[in-house]
């Protein structure tokens, strides 16, 4: 209920069925870089 734990949605694709969202999500999480996940949410 604390405003420190709010979350924002800052980034969304959107796709055609679960398993290519799936995908796509394990491939963003694979990413060790801080600077590749900071370029995708600023494109």
């Amino acid at each position: 209920t604390g405003n420190e734990n709010d979350w924002q949605l800052v980034y969304k694709e959107e796709f055609s069925s679960k398993t290519e969202a799936y995908s796509r999500e394990r491939e963003i999480k694979s990413w060790k870089s801080r600077k590749k996940i900071i370029e995708l949410i600023g494109s």
